[in-house]
């Protein structure tokens, strides 16, 4: 039983995919819910204004609000968090430390716009240090 799965979140068609799947199965398991975004790592560096960061948040966090949020339907077991990190790093450490027992994290979808799939950099770093077993959510067709 999962109790607490850990979605990776990114704000595309792939990401929309994972969080529904996250979602279905967080219901029929009885989980919570820890949906992460990261925002761009780069913004970590010294010299980046705060107001940027607190910009950048507040735009993901309505764009989760206006375009994620609903596909939750009644579920209302979740949180959703984002700030300025290296995505898999991140991802893993929240694992960690919030004891998940699934990370789900979506795969990409092919350069050509075509959907085949392929794990990409964050999945494949996510899958070597992840704390707990990892589901990888294709490209829906």
């Amino acid at each position: 039983m999962f109790r607490r799965i850990l979605v990776g979140l990114r704000f595309n068609l792939v990401g929309r995919f994972a969080l529904q799947k996250s979602v279905e199965l967080a219901r029929e398991q009885g989980s919570r819910l820890l949906i992460f975004h990261a925002l761009d790592y780069r913004l970590m560096h010294p010299k980046t204004p705060e107001e940027r960061i607190i910009e950048l948040t507040k735009t993901a966090q309505q764009q989760f609000e206006e375009e994620l949020k609903p596909l939750l339907g009644d579920f209302r077991n979740f949180a959703f968090n984002c700030w300025e990190a290296d995505p898999s790093t991140e991802i893993c450490r929240l694992a960690r430390e919030t004891k998940a027992d699934l990370i789900v994290v979506g795969c990409h979808q092919s350069p050509s716009g075509k959907s085949v799939s392929r794990i990409g950099t964050v999945g494949a770093a996510v899958l070597e240090s992840a704390p707990c077993p990892v589901l990888l959510i294709p490209c829906p067709n």
